[in-house]
């Protein structure tokens, strides 16, 4: 998997470095990727999280989400690439586990972070970790 994300990393610097550096007799050297990373979500049955909305079924017509402004702790120079993944999941077992997580939005500064849920899924906890990598601005 580490080869997998290096390799990745290495061909998005490169791009990143652009067209000219592969015009050049003398390579043009990509400029360094800044990583950062969170953790957002903590839905509690208990009400101590902001996510009450997610809780019991619904029904099928009715779709539940919680929206997060994450902004970063630096901004980037560009628009980063960013991505999310699940990292805590508590549902009722008695249904489909359905449970999604999307980002959009994406500036230099931030995004926006979807959690979801439908139709007969209770959640009792939800947490995304997400990873953003780019340029950093100077």
């Amino acid at each position: 998997m580490r080869t997998v994300v290096l390799g990745a990393l290495v061909a998005l610097s490169g791009a990143l470095a652009g067209p000219a550096a592969a015009e050049t007799s003398h390579p043009v050297p990509a400029p360094a990727l800044h990583v950062q990373t969170g953790i957002a979500g903590g839905v509690y049955r208990d009400g101590t999280g902001i996510w009450d909305i997610m809780w019991e079924a619904k029904g099928c017509g009715a779709a539940r989400e919680a929206i997060y402004a994450i902004r970063f702790p630096k901004p980037y120079a560009a628009v980063p690439v960013v991505t999310a993944a699940l990292t805590t999941v508590d549902v009722a077992n008695a249904t489909n586990w359905r449970l999604k997580t999307d980002v959009y939005d994406v500036t230099k500064d931030g995004f926006t972070l979807r959690f979801g849920t439908w139709c007969d899924t209770s959640v009792y906890s939800a947490k995304v970790q997400w990873t953003a990598f780019g340029v950093p601005a100077h």
